[in-house]
């Protein structure tokens, strides 16, 4: 799974939460402390941005696949399969169960590195 913050935001976070003070914060590596706060807090609002992003992009994506970016039960796994051994095409078995195609490529790699290799 790729990291989301990079390695500065996750290391700062840490010294806070443990109550290190922010002015007792030192750089190891020559930088401004100023600079590296500031950053970060690009990064942070960066983040929050594309998240929003998303979530709009999420909301128009549901208008035409209804279950675009749920969570997959068992039982929604086993119609995946099931149509493909039936011989559906992606772009079938994707309308079928509301998703994108590429939801179901993606989701028939997980199943298929999940079964037990002989």
């Amino acid at each position: 799974m790729a990291r989301i913050l990079s390695e500065d935001c996750l290391s700062l976070a840490r010294l806070i939460a443990s109550g290190v003070p922010c002015s007792d914060i030192e750089t190891d590596d020559g930088r401004d402390r100023d600079e590296l706060l500031k950053a970060i807090a690009i990064e942070l609002l960066l983040l929050d941005a594309s998240h929003e992003e998303k979530s709009y992009v999420q909301t128009d994506i549901r208008k035409t696949h209804r279950n675009a970016y749920k969570s997959w039960s068992e039982p929604e796994e086993r119609r995946v399969m099931n149509y493909l051994i039936a011989g559906h095409s992606i772009a079938e078995i994707a309308e079928r169960m509301g998703r994108q195609p590429g939801g179901i490529i993606s989701r028939i790699r997980k199943i298929r590195e999940r079964e037990p290799r002989e």
